[in-house]
C-alpha cells in the first residue's frame, strides 16, 4: 500500500483487520505529511455542494467516525478529542452572505441542521469575531478530530495489526 497519510493507513488497517499481511509505503514518518497539516475538520455539509452521492458518502462517513475514534482511543490510549458540535462559516460581505443564505437553503430542505446567525448573533457567540461579520451560517452536523491525534493513534493501530 502506498501512502501513509490517515487514508492510506485507514485502508492498510482494513485490510489487516481482514487477515491481510499490509505494507505500508511513506518516503517519511506516516501520518507527518498532509495529515498532519491538515484542520481535522469532518465537514459533509461543508464539502457538498448540494444533494447527491457527495454528500450521502460524507454523511455516511460522519456518522461511523464515533466508532472509530472510539477504537482508536482504545487500542492506542490516545484521545483524539472528536468533537461533533458542528462548524461555524462567516461571512464578511454580501456576495458571502449571499453563498452562505444559499447553502443554508438546500442543506435545510434536506432536513439537516443549519442556522443562520445575523451579525449580532454572531459577535454575541463569538466575541473575538471581527466586527466586519455580517452573518454567519452554523451547520449542526459537522465535526472536527485532533488530526495530530489521529495521525498518531492510526500510525500506533497499523504498528500494532502487523503492517
Amino acid at each position: 500500500m502506498v501512502g501513509g497519510g490517515a487514508i492510506g493507513l485507514a485502508a492498510a488497517l482494513a485490510l489487516a483487520d481482514t487477515g491481510r499481511k499490509v505494507t505500508v509505503l511513506e518516503r517519511g514518518r506516516p501520518g507527518e505529511e498532509a495529515t498532519r497539516a491538515a484542520a481535522g475538520m469532518l465537514s459533509p455539509l461543508g464539502e457538498a455542494t448540494g444533494p447527491g452521492p457527495m454528500l450521502r458518502i460524507g454523511l455516511d462517513s460522519l456518522a461511523r467516525w464515533p466508532a472509530y475514534a472510539a477504537r482508536l482511543s482504545e487500542e492506542t490510549g490516545l484521545d483524539l478529542t472528536l468533537r461533533m458540535d458542528g462548524r461555524l462559516w462567516v461571512a464578511l460581505d454580501r456576495t458571502a452572505a449571499e453563498r452562505l443564505e444559499r447553502h443554508r437553503a438546500w442543506v435545510s430542505a434536506q432536513g439537516l441542521g443549519a442556522r443562520w446567525l445575523s451579525g449580532v448573533e454572531l459577535s454575541e457567540r463569538e466575541p473575538a469575531l471581527t466586527h466586519r461579520a455580517m452573518a454567519g451560517l452554523h451547520l449542526d452536523g459537522d465535526g472536527q478530530v485532533d488530526n495530530r491525534a489521529l495521525a498518531e493513534a492510526i500510525r500506533r493501530a497499523t504498528e500494532r495489526a502487523g503492517c
